[in-house]
């Protein structure tokens, strides 16, 4: 017989439950419970703000309450609606975009959120469970969308790159998938063609937002799929460092078109894997807003 667990909002510490380490460990206890058939939680007399988590993992509540400062997207939405938002979002395979909009605007979701991705690492984990659709699109439009587990699992499956030339070239993304049939791939190759380059001398990565992606990848479901606006540098560069862990190039041809792109390069050369880096010349440079 299973446990029966009531998790009031009333009755929780308030500085216990505001590092979202409290919450995310009551979440993920209510999700294997589930699971196992052990444990029963019910969520109640949470702020507004929570009911999308709870829908998002599954889980029992009820009587949602008003939230004491105004929060974007929530603040003055009846729990009837806030519900026809969740069911559409449902619908349409966006419920965990909503999610991370809602966390986006409150830290405690936030906070608690990301503890719960990071989780979802684990080898035995109902958490990792949850995800989406193989035709549904993959919009990574804030850091939130980096730590869900289908982008987690596609970066553990990405391999150290097996070397295979004493060249590199890192390529930009393109919009259509997969990239090599992308008119951003077919032009800018064409013209290294026209420059003297042959490309059977170099290994092939593009270099996006989602990682440094090797050419055998290409045609994952991820990369296929995934939209983007925001960047995580920094675990770009963690990538690029795990994909190039036994790599040693002579040349590193960088085509990027994206300033903050060609710095990661240039610290992956200091750092020993690229002897040498080169810039065709022509190439253009992306007006996306950075760091100056």
């Amino acid at each position: 017989m299973s446990a029966f667990n009531r998790v009031d909002y009333r009755e929780l510490r308030r500085d216990w439950y505001a590092n979202g380490d409290l919450m995310s460990r009551f979440i993920r206890r209510a999700v294997q419970g589930m699971k196992e058939n052990t444990d029963n939680f019910q969520f109640i007399n949470f702020p507004k703000t929570w009911v999308a988590l709870f829908e998002y993992f599954g889980l029992d509540w009820k009587n949602s309450t008003d939230v004491n400062t105004y929060v974007p997207f929530i603040s003055g939405l009846t729990e009837e609606t806030l519900i026809y938002e969740i069911e559409a979002a449902k619908r349409n395979g966006q419920l965990r975009l909503l999610l991370e909009a809602v966390a986006s605007v409150d830290v405690t979701i936030s906070e608690t959120l990301q503890r719960i991705d990071e989780a979802s690492l684990g080898p035995i984990n109902p958490i990792s469970e949850v995800r989406t659709s193989d035709d549904e699109p993959i919009i990574l439009s804030n850091w939130h969308s980096y730590l869900r587990p289908d982008i987690r699992r596609f970066e553990a499956e990405v391999p150290t790159l097996e070397q295979q030339n004493k060249k590199i070239l890192l390529l930009p993304c393109g919009k259509k998938r997969p990239y090599h049939q992308s008119p951003t791939y077919k032009n800018l190759t064409g013209r290294l063609f026209e420059a003297g380059y042959d490309l059977e001398d170099y290994d092939q990565v593009v270099v996006t937002s989602l990682g440094f992606i090797p050419k055998e990848t290409w045609e994952h479901s991820i990369v296929m799929r995934y939209d983007t606006g925001v960047r995580d540098l920094y675990r770009m560069l963690v990538m690029g460092r795990r994909l190039l862990k036994n790599c040693f190039y002579e040349e590193a041809l960088d085509c990027l078109s994206f300033r903050p792109y060609r710095d990661l390069v240039s610290i992956l050369g200091i750092e020993g894997h690229f002897k040498k880096i080169q810039r065709p010349n022509g190439l253009r440079v992306r007006t996306i807003p950075v760091y100056r």
